[in-house]
């Protein structure tokens, strides 16, 4: 199936090389592949980009739907990851908040709804706050 101008939503040069497999960095933290601020660097960067859409490309060159779904779903899987990271971070800095004031309950309070994420220590910590909230009540 091909697609028109117009239903052909925005890929970015790293959409398409993820695509084709090219031999890159495969997290969000690496998405921006190419910068500079030389001249000499813009005349190194823009045949090794030329380079990787003709390599890589001819699917989203070509409207092909199935590249894009495949590129749509690659990036909202990264950006859910990468969402998911900074609320771990979130959570990980008031659980250290709440734990060294032994607040117990306001530990179990952030643990839980993300207990499948949580690292062993962390869920040794869990289950300590749970007994110490328990005994507290």
């Amino acid at each position: 199936m091909s697609l028109s101008k117009t239903e052909c939503q925005q890929v970015e040069l790293s959409d398409i090389a993820e695509y084709g497999n090219a031999p890159s960095r495969n997290d969000f933290r690496s998405r921006t592949m190419f910068q500079t601020s030389s001249a000499r660097g813009v005349q190194q960067l823009v045949p090794e980009m030329a380079r990787l859409v003709q390599v890589y490309g001819e699917p989203f060159l070509n409207g092909d739907a199935k590249a894009y779904e495949v590129a749509h779903e690659a990036r909202a899987a990264l950006w859910n990851q990468f969402e998911t990271e900074m609320k771990l971070r979130d959570i990980r800095r008031r659980l250290d908040t709440a734990w060294q004031g032994r607040n117990y309950s306001e530990v179990v309070s952030l643990c839980e709804p993300v207990r499948e994420l949580l690292t062993s220590a962390e869920l040794k910590k869990l289950d300590y706050a749970k007994r110490k909230s328990q005994a507290s009540e």
